[in-house]
């Protein structure tokens, strides 16, 4: 055959089950789903080095050039399948002679690979013998003899296994098992009729049984916070802990979803009908009740209830001695399981979840102990540790104890990583490192524990001085994982741990699951709320999750999360609620730094320039330049730069930027700035020079910030910066021919919101100010606009310019600030 090519491949075809239901009942929903199984596959594919031959249907077909890679990367893509909703994949590997023809693939064996795929289980993996053949000598890989099938338009005799290594589901046998059809045929009818029979049950049972009717998931429940109804407000933490405690026991079966801890607590002490929290929470049932604890005595009441008709299908009141909690927590459980086994046709049981302590003392102390713990606050988690490792003097096994301090110890890290200086940051992280090994040696089941080893490595803001390893962070978020696939906290980490390694696609994945677990969680919504609006650029939907975190938790917009939260309110240019925003975050925290660098930022964009003064010198007295409170006092250098430029200071501006500039001479925007001190001090030949020195210093830097690698793209930026902004200088000097020339070049890019910006501000000097203000007003629509357009000295031309005043206006600021 003409232009035909023959090999001999591994091939892979995959299926994903329930498809064509999905696509009658929502189109949308598995068109986006066709786009999210794209783009988690094909990078792993292109790992283990496949070829991605052809997208037929939901259907994938796939080559490799050895059978191991084929199945190594059909495990992988298993294990990362689960992550996504809906994404339950059937996998069928054989191997053959494939003919490449005209961009198509051919033959008898692709034939036999899409035909074999059916036979896999849901989520699981089957092979041929040519396929197994290779597996066989390696105890890596288990599998099953499933039989000989009959494939239809397949004259050879196939052999399947199915892989039961790996956590993979497996199936006995075929049904149309060649070596067993007599069998099959002798017990057809017996066969069928148990089918009628089987099947007439489910209707009546369907009929009769109204607890099945318009279902959101039956085997589902939340468990809403247990009121405290004990004279001493205080025993607050042992109400919360009690709930807490069935939660976590009940979600010990398989068979039952459990709604989240956070998204359940989110409902804490609001008046709101349970039929309609229920709804809220996608859950067919809520346990709720109280706790009564008077010295050694507690009182439990609780009650069950059918959110789709508020019926009070179960309640139950247990007076104990406190010594006896154990029982208390066995027998509610064990009564909510029965009651939904019964309701529900659930067939498993409550069994005890790894890591607990038998010693009620302990456990009391635990349970005081993720009180303050779930504040996320400083004083409350180093308290927090102290009641943990009192429960550990109690009880020296008792891991979840141990995995708690490793948690509360990166937290703190998390929230003082601004105020202190890197050694007592790296005691900290040392801190958490340790007590997580120490909760692995307890219980090596503990997914909390390998989560926070995930995150401690990551090599994140936090961490990133004291401990990176990227290879081992992701093996640890995938054994978390693995251990614990209903544990929110963990996506959330890897999310972040993937979006510092620009694997969007991916990231997006991992948030979108951890919002599926825990959707009432402030802390998930914020983590959404940045990355769908810093690296997506979906600000629309980013201030939506920020907003919802915010409702959900309000003291938890503060620091680091109010910042990126507040500037993107900026953004949108709603200022008066971004000014609250700040002064809500000031009066949690006076002296966060990214707090005060925010209120001046923001009172420097609306051109209030007291306002701005009051809150850069209380940065200044908390965070004295050189005092190695940051880690670096470029941010600092840079809003100092503007404060000075905005006050038309400009040797002040000028001696910030160049004092910056000698930890770290590769700035981009902030040399356009650097330029209009020159230009104001009369000293376009000092400044001319000195870009050319900082050019020059710049292209031998490998990393900017001392951290972040100068890849290719970035030394283009750079360079470009340098040179546009000597042909600012150039133009202040009489000599417009370089800056005309550089304009030329960026006007046939109309998409580029970066070229748009640099094209507009060069503009501003090349006395074009009608199309430097259609450029502007392009970024203003886009929110992106010009940083201290009020009063930076830069926009001094177009300031005075018809149009201006119709960009101020679309910003929301007014004149009244100047």
């Amino acid at each position: 055959m003409k232009d035909s090519k023959r090999k001999l491949a591994a091939i892979m075809f995959t299926d994903i089950v329930g498809f064509t239901k999905l696509s009658a009942k929502n189109e949308p929903a598995a068109l986006e789903l066709l786009e999210r199984q794209r783009d988690l596959l094909k990078p792993i594919v292109e790992k283990h080095n496949g070829e991605w031959l052809k997208e037929i249907g939901d259907g994938l077909l796939l080559s490799f050039e050895g059978n191991i890679d084929a199945v190594r990367c059909a495990i992988e893509i298993q294990t990362e399948a689960k992550i996504v909703e809906n994404l339950t994949l059937r996998i069928g590997i054989h191997q053959g002679e494939v003919v490449f023809h005209g961009g198509d693939v051919i033959g008898d064996d692709v034939n036999i690979a899409s035909r074999i795929e059916a036979y896999s289980p849901s989520g699981g993996i089957v092979v041929t013998d040519k396929v197994h053949s290779s597996l066989a000598r390696d105890p890596l890989y288990q599998t099953i003899d499933i039989g000989k099938p009959d494939l239809k338009g397949v004259a050879q005799t196939i052999s399947l296994f199915c892989l039961s290594s790996h956590g993979l589901p497996i199936r006995k046998e075929v049904a149309n098992n060649k070596n067993s059809k007599k069998v099959l045929l002798k017990n057809n009818l017996y066969l069928y009729s148990v089918i009628i029979l089987a099947i007439l049950s489910i209707i009546i049972y369907i009929t009769m049984n109204p607890f099945l009717k318009d279902s959101v998931s039956d085997l589902s429940i939340a468990v809403l916070p247990f009121a405290n109804m004990s004279a001493d407000k205080e025993n607050e933490y042992f109400s919360d802990g009690i709930t807490e405690e069935i939660l976590n026991s009940l979600a010990q079966i398989d068979e039952l979803r459990v709604a989240a801890r956070t998204s359940s607590f989110a409902f804490k002490g609001r008046n709101e009908d349970v039929r309609s929290i229920g709804k809220k929470l996608d859950v067919s049932n809520v346990l709720e009740g109280s706790v009564r604890k008077f010295g050694d005595d507690i009182r439990v009441t609780a009650q069950l209830i059918r959110v789709d008709d508020g019926f009070h299908l179960w309640s139950n009141t247990y007076d104990r001695k406190f010594v006896d909690i154990f029982k208390v927590q066995k027998e509610l459980s064990d009564a909510i399981a029965d009651q939904l086994e019964v309701k529900l046709i659930g067939n498993d049981s409550v069994t005890k979840r790894s890591g607990t302590t038998n010693n009620a003392q302990a456990l009391d102390l635990y349970m005081r102990g993720r009180f303050l713990w779930n504040q996320k606050k400083e004083e409350p988690l180093l308290k927090s540790i102290e009641y943990f490792k009192e429960a550990l003097t109690l009880d020296k096994n008792y891991a979840l104890s141990q995995a708690a301090i490793a948690d509360a110890y990166f937290s703190l890290a998390r929230i003082k990583r601004w105020t202190i200086d890197k050694n007592e940051r790296n005691e900290i992280l040392n801190n958490a490192e340790m007590n997580a090994i120490k909760a692995l040696e307890m219980d090596p089941s503990s997914g909390e524990a390998y989560a926070v080893m995930g995150i401690l490595y990551s090599g994140l803001d936090v961490s990133r001085e004291w401990k990176s390893d990227i290879l081992k962070s992701e093996e640890y978020f995938k054994k978390s994982i693995e251990l614990n696939p209903v544990y929110p906290t963990v996506y959330q980490w890897y999310s972040e741990f993937l979006r510092s390694q620009e694997n969007y696609n991916k990231s997006r994945l991992m948030i979108d699951k951890a919002l599926s677990i825990d959707p009432y969680s402030a802390s998930i919504n914020l983590t959404a709320g940045e990355f769908y609006s810093n690296k997506l650029g979906r600000l629309e939907e980013g201030l939506e999750y920020f907003d919802k975190a915010f409702n959900f938790d309000p003291s938890i917009i503060y620091g680091s999360a109010n910042f990126a939260y507040t500037i993107l309110l900026e953004r949108f240019y709603k200022w008066e609620k971004a000014e609250e925003s700040w002064l809500h975050a000031y009066k949690t925290d006076s002296t966060f730094y990214g707090t005060l660098w925010g209120m001046t930022a923001h009172y420097l964009n609306r051109g209030m320039l007291s306002d701005a003064e009051k809150y850069f010198s209380k940065l200044l007295f908390h965070y004295p330049i050189g005092s190695g409170k940051m880690p670096t006092d470029n941010d600092t250098y840079d809003l100092a730069a503007y404060k000075f430029l905005c006050s038309d200071d400009f040797k002040n501006a000028q001696d910030a930027i160049l004092t910056r500039v000698k930890y770290d001479p590769c700035i981009d925007w902030l040399l356009f700035d650097l330029s209009i001190t020159f230009s104001k001090l009369n000293e376009i030949g000092k400044g001319l020079k000195m870009i050319d020195s900082l050019n020059y210093l710049c292209s031998h830097r490998k990393h900017i910030y001392n951290v972040q690698p100068i890849t290719n793209e970035d030394r283009i930026k750079l360079e470009s910066f340098s040179l546009w902004s000597k042909t600012i200088l150039h133009s202040l000097d009489g000599d417009k021919t370089h800056i005309d020339r550089e304009i030329k070049k960026l006007e046939s890019n109309d998409e580029d919101l970066d070229v748009i910006s640099a094209r507009a501000h060069l503009r501003i000097f090349s006395k074009d100010n009608k199309k430097a203000l259609d450029d502007f007003e392009i970024l203003i629509d886009n929110f992106e606009p010009p940083r201290f357009f009020l009063k930076n000295p830069f926009y001094d031309s177009v300031r005075r310019y018809e149009g201006y005043d119709r960009l101020i206006k679309k910003m929301n600021l007014e004149y009244k600030n100047l």
